[in-house]
C-alpha cells in the first residue's frame, strides 16, 4: 500500500504546478504489447500447463513536460485486453472440465528520460498495471459453467526508448514484472517479461 500512494503522490508532484501545465503535451498512442505468459491448472500442475505467447493490441495516451533542457517525465496510461486461453483439465475419470482464462490489463507507465540526441531520447521508471481475471469453467456431463473473477496491482521497472519524427513518435519499451501471487482463489499467470511498441501523434505544441 505504501508503494501505491509514493507512486501516486509522484505522479501528482510533477503534474500540480500552474508553469508544468503549459508545458504538457499530450500523445494518443496505438501500439502492440506482447506478454508471454503461464497458467498452471490446479491438476498436476508440474506436468500440465498452458503458455500463451500471443501479441495483443494496445491502446493509450501520454503526456510529456520537460524538467531540464535534457530531461522530460513521461506518464502514460495504456489498456490492453489480453487474449483468451483455454484448456481441459485431466480427472481421474479422463478429460472433464473445460476452462476459459480471460484477462485485461490498465497499465500506467512513468519513465524519466534523457534526450541523447534532438529527436531521440532514453528513460527508465516503474510501472503499475491493474490486472482483471476471470476463469470460467464448465463441466462436461451437465454443461453448467462456473464463474471466478477477481483483480491485483503488479509493479515493475521499465526501460524505453523514443524516437521522435515531427509529431509522430515511435516507442519501444521493455518491463521486468513479476506477475504471480499464490494468495488468488485462483492461478494468477506467470509473465515476467512485456514489451510494448507504440506510436504516438503530439497534440498541441
Amino acid at each position: 500500500m505504501k508503494k501505491k500512494i509514493l507512486f501516486y503522490l509522484f505522479i501528482i508532484s510533477i503534474c500540480s504546478t500552474s508553469s508544468v501545465h503549459s508545458q504538457i503535451t499530450i500523445s494518443p498512442e496505438i501500439g502492440i504489447s506482447y506478454l508471454p505468459f503461464t497458467l498452471y491448472p490446479f491438476i498436476a500442475p508440474n506436468v500440465f500447463k498452458v503458455n500463451s505467447k500471443k501479441v495483443n493490441l494496445l491502446l493509450g495516451v501520454s503526456a510529456q513536460v520537460p524538467i531540464h533542457k535534457k530531461w522530460n517525465a513521461k506518464l502514460r496510461i495504456s489498456y490492453t485486453d489480453r487474449n483468451d486461453v483455454d484448456w481441459i483439465e485431466n480427472t481421474d475419470f479422463g478429460p472433464d472440465p473445460y476452462f476459459e482464462w480471460n484477462h485485461k490489463d490498465i497499465n500506467i507507465d512513468l519513465n524519466l528520460h534523457y534526450k541523447l540526441y534532438k529527436n531521440l531520447s532514453v528513460g527508465v521508471g516503474p510501472s503499475l498495471t491493474r490486472s482483471f481475471f476471470e476463469r470460467n469453467r464448465m463441466e462436461r456431463a451437465d454443461d453448467e459453467i462456473s464463474q471466478m473473477k477477481g483483480n491485483k496491482f503488479f509493479f515493475a521497472l521499465n526501460s524505453g526508448i523514443s524516437l521522435a519524427v515531427k509529431r509522430v513518435t515511435f516507442n519501444l519499451m521493455y518491463l521486468r514484472i513479476y506477475k504471480y501471487d499464490g494468495k488468488m482463489p485462483f492461478r494468477v499467470p506467470i509473465g515476467n517479461n512485456r514489451i510494448d511498441f507504440t506510436v504516438g501523434y503530439r497534440i498541441g505544441k
